[in-house]
């Protein structure tokens, strides 16, 4: 499933070019910069042509926490703004300075606090608190 989407969203076979867009991200977020480059690598070689990007309005969605972490390369914090205008009623909580994508329920009060709190989350819901996000943050 990775590869089909990692490949399947691909812009460019060329070597040169994945060079230098994964410099300019080691620039912003050096952790696993290159193992990710090395572990998607097999997408240059990937059959299939690339799929044309879905158009994601979010206007209509309930609110919606995101999470993400300002130096992690392999999700890079500016897919995560995107994502946060394309959803408007959403939460972003920004992890300033951490490296990983996997930003909740890793011993950070202000992002594990907010999470615990969120409907239907098994800790809120054995407390009996069942609020709407926007009371709950």
């Amino acid at each position: 499933m990775w590869f089909t989407g990692q490949s399947g969203d691909r812009s460019s076979k060329s070597w040169s070019k994945w060079q230098r867009d994964n410099w300019r991200t080691y620039g912003k977020a050096p952790f696993i910069t290159w193992n990710n480059a090395w572990y998607n690598a097999p997408c240059r070689n990937w059959g299939a042509k690339p799929g044309k990007p879905v158009a994601v309005n979010g206007k209509k969605a309930p609110p919606i926490l995101l999470i993400s972490e300002t130096h992690d390369a392999a999700t890079p914090y500016s897919g995560s703004l995107e994502l946060r205008k394309r959803f408007p009623r959403s939460v972003l909580l920004e992890g300033v300075g951490a490296t990983t994508h996997s930003g909740s329920l890793s011993g950070i009060a202000c992002t594990d606090g907010h999470h615990r709190r969120v409907p239907g989350h098994r800790r809120a819901a054995e407390a009996g608190a069942r609020q709407s996000f926007r009371q709950a943050v």
